[in-house]
């Protein structure tokens, strides 16, 4: 063998450096392809992404449905259910006929028959025709001109007659107390459905109430968010009735019966919250109802004839009743569920459904949803928020709930408005986790529940209702002493231990003994002024009831107000010529 020549180098071996750098540039571009439209990250089941761990569905996934109604059915028997006589009440409300089937098997009872005298909304048309019947009747026999009498039975007069007892005459019936002589075709129809009433008050000494959404029972999946409440609005309704009847009797002097059905409709405002999913809607119905509930039994204690012994039941019953509502429990265990459902939902969709879902007009979302995003980074981005809201929501005290609620808006915007400035399409394109923030935020920013206006409306129901009772223990004050007291302070101890303090003050409700026999109660509501007695609603002004609000009426300047006596039952003066012309 030859030796190498010492003058020779040594041959060096060659790397492929530029094979190296094509397969680098590979690597890195099939990187950066596969975090821009790889498949999306599994969804991972915890307490931090979807927050309930079971029941799971043939997906591994939550099935959030199925969890609804296992909440929901927990205890639950025909026996102790209110949705029972409820729906026996009012059936068939506003539910389809082909959920008429699923929803008595869900109940647990036989197929309920179509009840002839069913309760419904007493602004129907069919039920305003029988108050425009008795107006009709009450203004012919008012009538004195023969020219009035052409008047009154001209289309244009007849239009206005069923405008107006449309908006004054239901209003009047279902607020002040009155009579069958002053409307006997209602009168009529609220007697003809005894029955049907008396189901509502069976319903309202239950405690428990299930009624499951139609949507949770139909076999096909369906977001959360757009589950139907047919029964929250048929509370509404029946609210309404039983006030209605209320004040019937009430008119004719039977007090007793009279509470019966207001004490029923404090049930149905308790039933409401206990509706599925337990979403602020049917927290902020069931707050709605209790305002009128307490309306009508403030009216009631004063004009009806109670013994001492009914006032004190009166009064127990209002202590005994259970919070209304528990809007921290309904945003934790409701609003965030549906958060938690759409994510789930959207995780599947396709860009275009993500896109819609959100409200893009623009089509950019849809970009973005094509390409790779991590929805466990959305989903835990919502709980974060959510146990925000939750934290903040069960604060007792007012102002420092209120201040958090406001704080937590708007570091939120703020943190959006930051993320939006910072985001350019290289880094939505580099990196999956910005993208997956930026649609965090618009997922979080599309479901926020409106948590400041619910606390306000779960405050204002409080109040309202301590108001009331406040204003049993007047009516048990004057029972025993012949009249109302000059000061609040002298139903302590004898009616009540102690006063009851006003959480927009911290201090007592402000009290006035009118001239009249009645009284002046109210609480200084949100702006935390005594604005002498100016209710919210516009119908009290200065303590006295008004006609209408005057035009420079601010209900930011405004009290919580109880006036006793409320003016009697009247029905709508006849407009004059000119006034309908004018009109």
């Amino acid at each position: 063998m030859q030796a190498p020549s010492p003058n020779r180098p040594p041959a060096k071996r060659k790397l492929p450096v530029l094979w190296i750098a094509v397969g680098t540039l590979i690597a890195i571009l099939g990187l950066f392809l596969f975090q821009l439209f790889g498949p999306n990250p599994p969804i991972v089941v915890s307490k931090q992404t979807t927050f309930i761990t079971e029941p799971l569905g043939e997906d591994g996934l939550p099935d959030y449905e199925a969890y609804l109604l296992e909440r929901g059915s927990e205890g639950v028997t025909p026996e102790n259910n209110a949705a029972v006589p409820f729906w026996k009440a009012m059936w068939p409300g506003l539910l389809e006929q082909e959920d008429w089937l699923p929803l008595c098997n869900a109940l647990g009872i036989p197929k309920i028959a179509t009840n002839r005298q069913p309760l419904g909304d007493p602004y129907d048309e069919a039920v305003r025709r029988l108050f425009t019947v008795d107006y009709a009747k009450h203004l012919a026999s008012t009538l004195s001109e023969e020219s009035d009498s052409e008047n009154f039975l001209s289309d244009e007069w007849q239009s206005k007659l069923s405008e107006l007892s449309t908006q004054q005459i239901v209003d009047f019936a279902i607020n002040r107390p009155w009579s069958g002589e002053q409307l006997p075709s209602v009168a009529d129809w609220v007697n003809d459905r005894a029955s049907s009433y008396d189901l509502l008050i069976e319903s309202g000494r239950r405690q428990v109430y299930h009624s499951p959404s139609p949507t949770l029972l139909n076999g096909s999946p369906d977001l959360l968010w757009a589950v139907l409440l047919p029964d929250v609005q048929m509370h509404r309704y029946a609210a309404k009735v039983l006030k209605l009847r209320a004040m019937l009797l009430a008119g004719e002097d039977r007090g007793w019966d009279s509470w019966r059905n207001l004490l029923a409709a404090h049930s149905l405002a308790r039933h409401s919250t206990q509706t599925t999913g337990s979403s602020l809607v049917a927290h902020i119905t069931g707050i709605t109802i209790e305002t009128h509930a307490c309306q009508g039994t403030q009216a009631i204690l004063h004009s009806c004839a109670f013994t001492e012994e009914q006032l004190l039941t009166i009064l127990n019953d209002l202590n005994d009743l259970p919070k209304i509502s528990n809007c921290a429990d309904a945003i934790d265990k409701g609003e965030r569920l549906f958060f938690a459902d759409s994510g789930l939902y959207l995780a599947a969709a396709n860009p275009e459904e993500v896109a819609n879902f959100m409200g893009d007009d623009h089509g950019s979302l849809a970009k973005v949803a094509r390409t790779r995003i991590d929805w466990n980074q959305v989903l835990r981005m919502g709980n974060l928020y959510y146990d925000k809201l939750v934290s903040a929501m069960k604060l007792s005290d007012r102002f420092a709930r209120q201040s958090k609620l406001q704080t937590i808006e708007s570091e939120l915007i703020a943190e959006m408005k930051a993320e939006s400035a910072s985001q350019t399409s290289l880094n939505l394109k580099l990196s999956m986790a910005k993208r997956s923030k930026a649609i965090g935020f618009i997922l979080i920013a599309h479901l926020a529940p409106a948590a400041e206006a619910a606390s306000n409306a779960e405050d204002r129901a409080y109040t309202q209702l301590e108001l009331t009772k406040l204003a049993a223990a007047l009516a048990v004050y004057r029972a025993e002493q012949g009249e109302y007291p000059e000061k609040l302070e002298q139903l302590v101890p004898s009616v009540i231990p102690k006063l009851p303090i006003d959480l927009y003050s911290g201090e007592s409700f402000l009290y006035q003994r009118k001239e009249d026999g009645g009284y002046l109660l109210y609480s200084v509501y949100e702006n935390g002024i005594d604005d002498g007695g100016a209710d919210v609603s516009g119908e009290i002004i200065d303590g006295e009831y008004v006609d209408e609000a005057p035009a420079d009426f601010d209900e930011q300047s405004s009290d919580l107000v109880v006036r006793v006596p409320v003016p009697a039952f009247k029905f709508p003066e006849l407009p004059s010529v000119e006034e309908s012309d004018e009109e």
